[in-house]
């Protein structure tokens, strides 16, 4: 899976395409051309590119479904499965003797080599506010609701507990226009990862196909964002390069409906997994990113002291990429954007 520089992102589309359809054939399902792809791409040594990871799906999972020990994939939307490969790929970079995407600091932390750098393909508008038409500046948080294919705009917030998920309160999430934008806030890497990089890592292109305005991706993005100040050392607001590809926007389809995911990471024994996106359960193959094998992954890498404790106390010791949550959900408060969607940390508690 690997390319040269310059990167020509029809090679890489179709390459991602072909990965994608292999996975899916591996588990014995069709890759539909309504189904929504997404991949990280990973320039390095000045010379090449590589696929690291690639999701699959546009689901997520129904509520009564929720489990304590980590063992689901709450969100199946191609870009958060895509992004959660990422992370797994990096962990085990951090494994290796030696790497050509990671370097240990002086601090005893990890950071990207010199010349790495990670790119998002996406075969579609993301859902949410990119594909909200110019004309309309409401610039809201948007969410999406179990059963349901809409994106409505988020003025008030939703928080629900794990027993009312399981008592079938209807679950929500946040759109993936609202989670790539604070992807550009907080990074790629996540509260865990935070403990044992030296800087957060961002996106420095995003790629998307189809019929996509390029003026909507910027705004949808980042640059509703502008103006957001008091972030942490490091942390800012990034402003990735925007690239259009003319293709075929499709809407719904594919899977079955929306009740399989796949994903697929570079370098793994076994690199594919198919998922239930009713039940947020691996069905076939590789399970590594749901939340409790990344947790035993990071456990793996990380000084023993920094695993004491529950998943859910560990991302909260990150206390920097904590914060830069905490500023850019404020933000959205303060400019009436919407108020981001909460759970309880009860489903977080595993250890």
């Amino acid at each position: 899976c690997e390319f040269s520089l310059p990167v020509i992102w029809s090679d890489v589309i179709t390459k991602c395409k072909e990965l994608t359809k292999q996975v899916c054939h591996n588990q014995l399902e069709p890759l539909h051309h309504k189904d929504v792809i997404a991949a990280i791409i990973m320039c390095y040594s000045n010379s090449k590119a590589k696929i690291v990871s690639i999701g699959s799906g546009k689901g997520f999972m129904h509520g009564r479904y929720v489990t304590k020990d980590g063992s689901v994939l709450q969100d199946c939307h191609a870009e958060v499965l895509a992004k959660r490969g990422l992370q797994v790929f990096l962990l085990r970079e951090m494994k290796k003797q030696r790497s050509a995407v990671v370097q240990k600091c002086p601090s005893g932390k990890y950071d990207l080599k010199d010349g790495v750098s990670f790119h998002l393909y996406v075969n579609k508008v993301p859902c949410g506010d990119a594909m909200v038409p110019s004309g309309r500046n409401d610039s809201y948080l948007r969410y999406r609701k179990e059963k349901s294919d809409a994106g409505a705009g988020l003025r008030k917030g939703y928080s629900y507990s794990y027993q009312e998920l399981k008592e079938g309160y209807p679950a929500y999430k946040m759109c993936c226009s609202d989670k790539i934008a604070l992807w550009n806030v907080a990074g790629l890497q996540g509260a865990l990862l935070s403990h044992l990089l030296c800087k957060p890592i961002y996106l420095e292109t995003i790629v998307v196909e189809g019929l996509a305005k390029e003026n909507n991706l910027r705004r949808a993005f980042f640059e509703r964002f502008k103006g957001i100040s008091g972030l942490p050392r490091d942390y800012t607001l990034n402003e990735p390069s925007i690239v259009v590809i003319n293709g075929h926007y499709n809407v719904g389809g594919g899977h079955g409906g929306d009740k399989k995911a796949f994903t697929w990471v570079a370098g793994a024994d076994d690199p594919g997994g198919m998922i239930d996106t009713q039940t947020g359960r691996v069905k076939a193959g590789s399970a590594v990113i749901t939340k409790a094998s990344l947790f035993q992954q990071w456990k793996a890498v990380g000084q023993l002291s920094l695993g004491d404790g529950s998943y859910q106390s560990c991302k909260e010791r990150a206390l920097e990429y904590c914060r830069a949550i905490d500023v850019f959900r404020n933000y959205c408060k303060a400019r009436i954007l919407g108020t981001w969607i909460t759970r309880g940390s009860a489903v977080d508690q595993f250890i």
